[in-house]
């Protein structure tokens, strides 16, 4: 794990970093700064100097939010990289467990402050900005040179179903030419700003996540994870219901866009965009109904169930609890025990259920899509969670 960024960690954080692109105004000058790596380092330069306050204007802002998320890229890429050096090699679990939650409580604190910023940013017409990701070539881990992962790291990918590969990020230039658009342009709109406040508000979430629970080392073949900071993981909830309620903001306020230019992420009726993955109608109403299924699930306002002899974790939450009740999400956060230590710890989730807390629909959802895919694997379903993941 020390030696190279696994893809997984290339695609997150990749999400992470371009989703504040969606932040600038459409003056002549921002334009240049922007569609080239030079003056785009120019800028970011300028409001490091200043820590990401240089300005006012809205403008200003979404510069702070990009170049701040891009120096946090480059801060997690660099932490990677020392992770390879002596004497780091050996690090115990304790020492190696102090190193993460520092790193962990830097990036919740950089995304909290560009999350920030994004809520209270409105873009109004015209002042989206042409943006040309492909330009963008950094050293991110700091080691002098310019891999050809650093180099293409902003590229946008082409659209196209591909199979899924876990591995290292590709040093080979011909797999970028090959599968990504290197010439890719969009203009930002409010849309493209509600994807990326939402990306922030789900990794924020997901950093507050983590933070609240440590491995209990001294249980000696004993697998438990305590509970360390209620605060964290009531903070984790929040910020992960609001960024389906964005998630929403944005399907909704993409719909009712009618230019189709240079567009980020389409409608149905917009074809002249950069975007990975078709939006096609059968797209947008999965995305809803999953939202429509989800959100009060996540939100404790109806309980998880399932059938206890349908298969995988689906089936675990089916037989977790006694009839006639089910798992509240929002317990599961707000009412944590002190430790954990196998699935029934959970148990104390189970709820009553009743016409203020009725069962959800989103087993089922899940179970129907999951076998829809099994059939059909041209369908949305089939992609679902890189559906999720590209459009949160």
């Amino acid at each position: 794990m020390f030696n190279h960024f696994s893809r997984i960690t290339r695609t997150t954080f990749y999400s992470a970093s371009i989703l504040c692109v969606a932040l600038f105004s459409n003056t002549s000058q921002a334009q240049d700064q922007f569609l080239s790596n030079e003056n785009m380092q120019k800028a970011c330069q300028l409001q490091e100097s200043k820590k990401f306050k240089y300005g006012n204007t809205n403008q200003d802002k979404q510069t702070q939010v990009i170049c701040r998320d891009i120096a946090l890229l480059k801060q997690i890429a660099r932490w990677f990289e020392l992770l390879k050096l002596e004497p780091n090699k050996n690090l115990s679990n304790k020492n190696f467990d102090a190193m993460l939650r520092k790193e962990l409580n830097y990036v919740r604190s950089e995304l909290g402050a560009g999350r920030q910023i994004l809520e209270s940013l409105q873009l109004k017409p015209n002042e989206g900005l042409l943006l040309e990701p492909a330009q963008w070539q950094i050293d991110l881990n700091g080691d002098g040179k310019l891999n050809p992962w650093e180099k293409y790291f902003f590229a946008v990918v082409k659209p196209g179903e591909r199979p899924f590969n876990l591995g290292m990020p590709s040093d080979d230039p011909t797999y970028y030419q090959q599968h990504f658009n290197l010439e890719a342009r969009f203009r930002v709109d409010q849309s493209d700003v509600y994807w990326a406040l939402a990306y922030h508000q789900f990794f924020e979430g997901f950093a507050n996540f983590i933070l609240s629970f440590q491995l209990d080392e001294s249980k000696r073949g004993q697998f438990q994870i305590n509970m360390i900071d209620q605060a964290s993981l009531t903070k984790a909830h929040q910020l992960i219901g609001s960024g389906l309620a964005t998630s929403e903001k944005m399907r909704q306020s993409l719909l009712a866009e009618t230019d189709d230019e240079l567009e980020w992420i389409p409608n149905p009726h917009q074809k002249n965009h950069v975007f990975p993955l078709a939006m096609n109608q059968v797209a947008f109403d999965l995305w809803g109904q999953f939202l429509a299924e989800f959100t009060p699930l996540w939100n404790g306002k109806t309980l998880a169930t399932a059938q206890p002899d349908a298969g995988g974790l689906i089936g675990e939450v089916g037989r977790l609890c006694p009839a006639g009740t089910g798992i509240s999400v929002a317990t599961l956060f707000q009412k944590a025990p002190s430790s954990f230590s196998h699935f029934k710890s959970t148990q104390y989730a189970c709820t009553k259920i009743d016409a203020k807390h009725p069962q959800s629909g989103f087993m089922e959802f899940a179970r129907k899509a999951i076998e829809q895919s099994a059939r059909e694997r041209g369908n949305p379903e089939w992609s679902f969670l890189r559906y999720f993941y590209w459009v949160n």
